[in-house]
C-alpha cells in the first residue's frame, strides 16, 4: 500500500469481529476508519484501536442445569456470610476449580449476574510463555473498567491530578538506564505505551505492575462499593512470573477493603503451586469444585433439561425436543462446553 502506513483489516473480516454472536466478536473489539489515502485495497479498512473482551456469557442453558449445589455455594461464599453448614466465620476467597469445559465461568456469570458490586478480570491462555505479560493483562483491564463503568472520565486519566492518585510507591527508572532521571509510573503513562512496550517493562519490573493493578483496584472499590467483588478468572494461564503477583494482588485486596475475591482456575495446570499455596495460608479460603464436570452421556434428564433450556425461548416454548439430545449427550461425555458448541444448530433439529 505506497502511500500508506498502519495497520489495515478486510472489510469481511471487521464485519465477522464487530458480530457480538460470532466466536471472533465474542473476545475482540476493534475500531475501524475508511484509509485516509488512496493507495489501499477497497476491500480494506484502516484499524485504529483493537482490545479483548472480558466475555463469560458463552451460551448454553439459561439457568443453571446440573450446578446447583456449586452455584448455592458460590453465591454464599460471596455474600456477607457464608453457607450455614460451614464452621469458618470469615470466608473471603473462593477458589472455583474445574478443567476446561467444565463451566466455570458460566457460574462465574450466574453469580455475578446478582451481585452488586464486583470487578472481573480475566487472563488470556496467550499470557502464559511471555514473561509479565499477565500482569499487563489485568492492568490494562482495570484502565479499561475504570474507564468504562465510568469511575473515571478518560480525560481525568490524563490529568495530572488524577494520576498522581495511583503513582506507585517508590521510583523506576523507564529507560532502565541507572543515569536517567527516575520518575514514578503512573496510570496515564502506563496506558500511553505500546503493548510491547507495557510487556518489557512488566519482564523488568513486575512489581511495579502489580502495585499498579492494586492501585487501580482499590480505586475501582473506592469509587463502586466498599464490599465489591475481586473476580480473577482462569489464573492457570498466567506466566510464571506474572502468578505470584497476581496472588499478592488478591491477598493485598482482601487486607485492604471489605470486598471478598474468587479465584478461577483448572488444577491440572497449577499442580502444587508455591503461590496458591501461600494465598491459601494466609486467610480463610473456601473451594467450589466442578472438576467431575455434568454426566451428560448417563443421564438422560440432566442431558434433556441442558439441550431443551440451551435452545432460545421462542423455539421451545410449547415444543417437545426429539431425541437427538442423546447423541449430543454421547459426544459431550461431562463436559458441557462440547455439549454447548455441539448444539449450535439445534433449530435444524425441529
Amino acid at each position: 500500500t505506497s502511500g500508506n502506513t498502519g495497520v489495515f483489516i478486510d472489510r469481511e473480516l471487521a464485519r465477522t469481529i464487530n458480530d457480538t454472536g460470532s466466536r471472533l466478536g465474542s473476545g475482540i473489539e476493534i475500531k475501524t476508519e475508511e484509509p485516509a489515502g488512496q493507495q489501499v485495497a477497497t476491500n480494506f479498512l484502516a484499524l485504529t484501536s483493537f482490545r479483548s473482551k472480558i466475555r463469560l456469557e458463552q451460551g448454553g442453558p439459561d439457568r443453571i442445569i446440573g450446578y446447583e449445589i456449586q452455584l448455592k455455594k458460590l453465591a454464599a461464599y460471596t455474600e456477607t456470610a457464608p453457607p450455614e453448614d460451614d464452621d469458618t466465620d470469615e470466608i473471603k476467597l473462593t477458589i472455583l476449580e474445574g478443567s476446561a469445559g467444565m463451566g466455570k465461568s458460566r457460574l462465574i456469570a450466574e453469580v455475578l449476574a446478582n451481585h452488586p458490586s464486583y470487578v472481573l478480570v480475566s487472563i488470556d491462555a496467550a499470557d502464559k510463555n511471555v514473561v509479565g505479560s499477565s500482569l499487563v493483562t489485568v492492568a490494562n483491564q482495570l484502565i479499561t473498567i475504570l474507564i468504562d463503568d465510568k469511575v473515571v472520565d478518560p480525560k481525568d486519566v490524563k490529568s495530572s491530578a488524577y494520576t498522581t492518585r495511583l503513582v506507585i510507591d517508590g521510583e523506576i527508572v523507564k529507560t532502565g538506564d541507572e543515569t536517567a532521571d527516575r520518575t514514578p509510573i503512573t496510570l496515564n503513562e502506563f496506558a500511553s505505551w505500546p503493548h510491547s512496550e507495557q510487556v518489557q517493562f512488566a519482564a523488568k519490573h513486575p512489581q511495579t505492575i502489580a502495585d499498579l493493578c492494586g492501585s487501580a483496584l482499590e480505586e475501582l472499590t473506592f469509587w463502586k462499593a466498599p464490599n465489591t467483588l475481586f473476580v480473577l478468572e482462569d489464573i492457570h494461564h498466567s506466566d510464571r512470573v506474572s502468578l505470584p503477583l497476581l496472588t499478592q494482588l488478591i491477598a493485598r485486596y482482601l487486607k485492604n477493603t471489605q470486598g471478598r475475591a474468587v479465584m478461577s482456575m483448572r488444577p491440572e495446570e497449577m499442580y502444587r503451586s508455591t503461590a496458591v499455596e501461600n494465598l491459601e495460608k494466609h486467610q480463610p479460603v473456601a473451594k467450589v469444585s466442578v472438576t467431575e464436570g455434568l454426566d451428560l452421556a448417563n443421564n438422560e434428564s440432566l442431558a434433556h433439561d441442558f439441550a431443551f433450556y440451551s435452545l432460545p425461548e421462542e423455539i421451545r416454548t410449547g415444543r417437545q425436543i426429539g431425541d437427538w439430545f442423546k447423541t449430543l449427550a454421547k459426544v459431550a461425555g461431562k463436559s458441557p462446553w462440547v455439549m454447548l458448541t455441539s448444539e449450535t444448530q439445534a433449530e435444524e433439529f425441529f
